[in-house]
């Protein structure tokens, strides 16, 4: 561990905004912006948006999040720059979810979930400057999430099924699928690649505590990464460099009171 900053907030998700800062959401609750070494907040006004759990940044910069905009009823996508200035909402219709950043700036890829399909959801993307949304990856049978390499090449589209989770590797270009993986189900949630693409990271239950596993797609033996330990861990994200990791570990703690009836006497 490099450095470890209490929070007294409980963020959904972060997302890096340079090696120094880190971006926090949390639902309905606000953006927050935190220096890592010194752990100060500095609250991003979003004004009418009920922010999402969802957020990412751009290599130059941009943020993405997602939220419900004043009068609406389902989560959109939205871009704001760096210092919270310039909030630009970016789609009009589908629950968007997971928003991933084009290398290159010029667009935002995210999921839509299915009302109508439960857990289903498709991928799409949108150009940061504002237009029309497009669906990719086109002919899926229902997967449940999808995660984007770094670099934009792969894809994987998550599927459970029964008791089984697998992973599919897809090329986002030909929309061929390239890898299948079967995924440990031990524990749900905190899922992406690893800063190269070699790999799918992902929290799992080990000897009792939680851990976050690397499984190469190409069918290498697994690792872990960190772990195990017995505090929580809700999110994780790899910073520009790809040197540091920063994860959102989730710690409870409760305090005793006292209480006293009129005579003194202790309860």
């Amino acid at each position: 561990m490099i450095s470890s900053t209490p929070l007294r907030i409980t963020p959904d998700q972060l997302a890096w905004a340079d090696e120094d800062h880190l971006f926090l959401i949390n639902r309905g609750a606000g953006i927050n912006k935190v220096q890592r070494a010194a752990g100060t907040l500095q609250p991003i006004d979003t004004g009418d948006i009920d922010t999402g759990v969802h957020i990412n940044t751009c290599p130059n910069g941009v943020v993405l999040f997602t939220g419900v905009p004043k009068g609406g009823a389902e989560t959109r996508l939205f871009r704001m720059n760096g210092d919270g200035s310039g909030i630009t909402q970016l789609t009009n219709s589908g629950i968007a979810r997971i928003p991933f950043c084009a290398p290159d700036s010029q667009k935002a890829y995210f999921t839509v979930r299915n009302q109508a399909a439960g857990t289903s959801s498709t991928f799409w993307s949108v150009p940061l400057s504002g237009g029309a949304a497009h669906q990719e990856l086109n002919g899926l049978s229902g997967p449940n999430y999808f995660i984007l390499s770094r670099d934009a090449k792969i894809a994987m589209a998550g599927s459970i099924q029964d008791t089984n989770f697998t992973g599919l590797i897809i090329d986002v270009n030909t929309g061929q699928i390239i890898h299948r993986l079967p995924l440990d189900m031990s524990a749900l949630g905190m899922i992406g690649f690893s800063p190269d693409g070699k790999a799918i990271v992902r929290k799992i239950v080990s000897k009792g505590g939680n851990a976050l596993q690397y499984q190469p797609i190409d069918g290498s033996p697994t690792r872990l990464l960190i772990g195990p330990t017995p505090q929580d861990m809700t999110a994780f994200t790899w910073s520009p460099s790809g040197s540091l990791l920063g994860v959102l570990q989730l710690r409870r703690s409760s305090d005793v009171v006292l209480i006293k009836d009129l005579t003194g006497k202790p309860h």
